[in-house]
């Protein structure tokens, strides 16, 4: 039986790569942003990986969600400087 209080392995974390790269494409029109957030979600997880091994998808998509709300803002800072400064 699985220790729930162990931190999850990379492998465990990419057995639910598909389940990541197709949320990503549903939240991100672009697919090439939606790799770009794909990357960066699996960089955070390697970075700061969950606590716990139970309900990895749950983490996965928060993971997901906060990267594509960061690159989002993001945008539409730079978004607004640029009109700024033309």
């Amino acid at each position: 039986m699985k220790n729930l209080a162990s931190t999850p392995s990379l492998e465990e974390l990419l057995a639910h790569s598909g389940w990541v790269r197709a949320l990503a494409r549903s939240l991100v029109a672009d697919s090439s942003a939606a790799d770009d957030v794909e990357q960066q979600v699996w960089l955070t997880a390697m970075e700061r990986p969950p606590r716990h091994s139970s309900n990895l998808k749950a983490w996965l998509s928060s993971v997901v969600r906060s990267v594509v709300g960061r690159n989002y803002r993001d945008s539409e800072r730079q978004e607004r400087r640029r009109r700024k400064l033309s």
